[in-house]
């Protein structure tokens, strides 16, 4: 079954080749990587281009003008193959058998939306080694809701900030739904949040208790 990777990327040449280097590590091989990249003048393009030439499964997704990381990530959309839909940052770092693992509890929890913890790091000794669910403290896979989802933006609430999941999404569910590009931040929340509410979310723990 496809995974189509799907990764924004505007200036992050500088983290680039690890976060690709990390996808292309997956345990689950049957992937692709759609990188759009957002017109970006640090070398960028060409880093792309040489992944590409080591790895056919990397798709660069050049644009000659800047559009937001909304209108990149309509571009990878766009262009996916994949059964199921996985967003990646490219300043992201993936657990090598994350996308396996993640897809299995997709498949066991008839799952549509499948997100993971996940570790920061940080040159701030406040959040370094910090994760963005541990105030869960998950041991099992939690669902979530579109309610969830909403008072995780609210302050006070008792939830973490559910917009910053990079969840792996089954294609069926996304359909013809699509970035809004008008928004320049915040875009992944409105995302997810209309993914439509029938298909269960589940969030999980970190990698290592999975």
């Amino acid at each position: 079954m496809t995974i189509s990777v799907i990764m924004a990327n505007y200036q992050g040449a500088a983290y680039l080749d690890a976060a690709i280097a990390s996808v292309l590590r997956q345990t689950h091989e049957d992937l692709e990587l759609l990188v759009a990249d957002d017109a970006s003048t640090d070398g960028s393009a060409e880093i792309l281009t040489r992944w590409q030439g080591r790895d056919k499964r990397v798709v660069p997704l050049l644009s000659d003008r800047n559009q937001g990381a909304a209108a990149a990530r309509n571009r990878c959309l766009a262009a996916a193959r994949g059964d199921w839909i996985a967003v990646v940052d490219s300043d992201d770092l993936l657990h090598p058998d994350r996308l396996r693992r993640m897809l299995s509890v997709a498949r066991d929890r008839n799952a549509a939306f499948v997100a993971d913890d996940m570790l920061f790091i940080s040159d701030a000794p406040e959040e370094a080694g910090q994760t963005l669910l541990q105030s869960l403290s998950l041991c099992a896979p939690r669902p979530i809701s579109a309610q969830d989802m909403v008072l995780s933006d609210v302050p006070g609430q008792g939830l973490p900030p559910l917009g910053y999941l990079k969840p792996l999404i089954a294609r069926a569910a996304i359909g013809a739904l699509r970035y809004d590009e008008t928004l320049q931040v915040s875009e992944d929340f409105d995302f997810y949040l209309r993914i439509p509410v029938s298909y269960t979310h589940l969030t999980l723990p970190t990698n290592r208790e999975v």
